[in-house]
């Protein structure tokens, strides 16, 4: 049985969730579930499921909590990938695109090239110059 307490306290994570967004906790949920499907494809309904919202519901907290679409965070998440294996590996670039989760290398190159403005070659080429001086 519901009391007027269970409803008071419901109500009031509801504005609260409607004023912020996403928990803390939850934002931590989904950027575990990301990392460990980066490389798959991900829908945001698999990722409001990790929250148990729908997702409309979970796309909007997420980004008044984020300042991102869950789209953007996801591109976010596979370049950070890619450049740690652009710094830390000798892979070509069809591989570290696909290791990162993006569908193909000239995705990727135009994601990286409009985030980063440059290419992931010319990226790799300017760092590995840099560590040689």
């Amino acid at each position: 049985m519901t009391t007027v307490e269970d409803k008071t306290r419901s109500t009031y994570c509801a504005n609260i969730n409607k004023a912020y967004g996403l928990a803390d906790h939850q934002i931590k949920k989904v950027r575990d579930y990301v990392n460990a499907h980066l490389d798959e494809d991900i829908s945001i309904d698999d990722l409001a499921e990790q929250v148990f919202l729908s997702k409309f519901h979970f796309a909007r907290l997420f980004k008044l909590k984020t300042g991102n679409s869950p789209y953007q965070f996801i591109l976010n998440l596979r370049l950070q990938r890619s450049l740690h294996l652009l710094c830390d590996t000798k892979s070509d670039m069809t591989e570290i695109a696909l290791a990162s989760g993006f569908s193909s290398q000239s995705h990727y190159c135009d994601v990286f090239r409009r985030k980063l403005g440059t290419t992931p070659g010319k990226f790799r080429s300017l760092r590995n110059t840099h560590q040689l001086a």
